[in-house]
């Protein structure tokens, strides 16, 4: 959505999408707004940093971390505060999050290479996204008293099967990862073409 007041975008969406709502996301506010900061926010025991070239994982979380979760907070904040002035709870709420080969592809590790280069750290990073998934619906279930729809957001997607998002040296394109494994030890079936 366009603008930067959360509580306005929570009220117009709450007045205007009565049948699917959704946690408005803002990215006009800069940085931790935009969809990889944001869904970044949620990851657990992954802090990230933001960088020239974007969004780091990092050892601790730092002022980049923390505005990003500050921000998603202030918009449930928000949300709250719309759905007690409206005085009637929604039924279903929605909320986007970036998938997590997007995510994969929009995070580097600490040494600059995107975080999708890293089998071990594709499954880290994809299993802490749906342990913040999970911690982030509840919250926002908590507070609003709807049912919570998950929208995983995959913009990059076509890219990482295309191979066509670039190295940090800019020399080649990023090789596609493994899968994310499905979380709580799942078996996946091999999609076509694999073994």
């Amino acid at each position: 959505m366009p603008g930067t007041d959360a509580a306005e975008a929570c009220a117009v969406v709450l007045g205007e999408l009565t049948g699917l709502p959704h946690l408005p996301e803002l990215p006009d506010r800069g940085l931790g707004a935009d969809l990889i900061g944001r869904s970044a926010a949620m990851l657990v025991d992954i802090p990230v940093e933001y960088v020239p070239s974007g969004y780091r994982v990092t050892a601790r979380p730092g002022s980049d971390h923390r505005r990003g979760v500050d921000l998603l907070r202030w918009d449930m904040d928000a949300m709250q505060e719309a759905v007690e002035k409206a005085g009637e709870a929604p039924k279903v709420i929605k909320t986007q999050v970036a998938g997590p080969w997007t995510l994969a592809a929009g995070i580097e590790l600490p040494r600059g290479h995107r975080v999708l280069t890293d089998h071990g750290a594709v499954r880290d990073v994809t299993e802490s996204l749906v342990e913040g998934v999970r911690a982030h619906v509840a919250e926002l279930s908590k507070r609003t008293g709807a049912q919570v729809i998950v929208q995983l957001d995959e913009p990059t997607l076509p890219a990482v099967l295309a191979l066509a998002l670039p190295t940090a040296t800019g020399h080649g394109p990023v090789p596609r990862g493994a899968p994310p494994a499905p979380p709580g030890g799942a078996k996946r079936r091999p999609s076509a073409g694999e073994t």
